[in-house]
């Protein structure tokens, strides 16, 4: 049996093309949208940003995400010279 047979009688929902096409057509019409994180599942999106943020020095370690901080300082030095980074 393959993968999506088995998904089907496991009553696990499988998402189409045109699903996932839809929820990329909505981020892409969102500019409030520009760099979240989405999980997609049974043609819905689910907006995960802030736990993965929340989450982010357990699964990186926190000299990660210090320098993480540091990059996002810069950036907004940058972004306030007028640059778009």
């Amino acid at each position: 049996m393959g993968v999506l047979p088995t998904f089907e009688a496991a009553g696990v929902p499988v998402q189409s093309a045109g699903d996932v096409a839809e929820i990329m057509v909505g981020v892409n019409c969102d500019s409030t949208m520009n760099g979240k994180v989405l999980y997609v599942m049974a043609g819905k999106a689910y907006d995960i940003e802030a736990g993965t943020q929340r989450t982010m020095p357990e699964w990186l370690g926190p000299e990660i995400v210090e320098l993480n901080g540091r990059i996002r300082e810069a950036k907004a030095i940058l972004e306030a010279k007028g640059g778009n980074y």
